[in-house]
């Protein structure tokens, strides 16, 4: 269930990611282990891509130009 912040916890917890070079618009926040990670649901289809470890970034995002020529002629 998503709780909504005040806009001054909001500004801490901002503060507190960008001194850690935290740049993402939605993360998650594991509090037992302390890990920040992106949220997948915010991420492009490059960053998707490359996150599977198998390609790299440069290779998703000609691949998702591919991907996005061969809709548009279809």
């Amino acid at each position: 269930m998503a709780k909504k912040l005040d806009s001054h916890t909001l500004n801490l917890i901002k503060e507190a990611l960008s001194k850690m070079d935290v740049n993402y618009k939605k993360v998650n926040i594991d509090l037992e282990s302390g890990d920040i990670t992106e949220d997948p649901r915010s991420m492009n289809i490059e960053d998707l891509l490359a996150l599977g470890k198998g390609i790299s970034k440069e290779r998703a995002k000609e691949w998702a130009k591919d991907v996005e020529e061969a809709r548009n002629d279809w």
